[in-house]
């Protein structure tokens, strides 16, 4: 595992973990999230472009706002 992903994990999976969300390990770079029976996301841990897109879809989703 690189090292962003381990960043990755550490900052936002964890956060997301711990206010709620599933995050299921695809593989190990990318994270199916989901809280419940809602919408469920599949990210890559790798680009912080992805982030954004992440954070847009917590919002519109969830009124979650992901705060690093």
């Amino acid at each position: 595992m690189k090292h962003l992903n381990r960043v990755f994990d550490k900052n936002i999976i964890s956060k997301l973990t711990k206010d709620g969300f599933e995050c299921v390990s695809k593989k190990n770079n990318k994270f199916m999230i989901r809280k419940n029976d809602g919408p469920q996301y599949l990210v890559h841990s790798g680009p912080r472009h992805k982030l954004h897109e992440l954070r847009r879809f917590l919002k519109y989703n969830y009124e979650y706002i992901l705060n690093i």
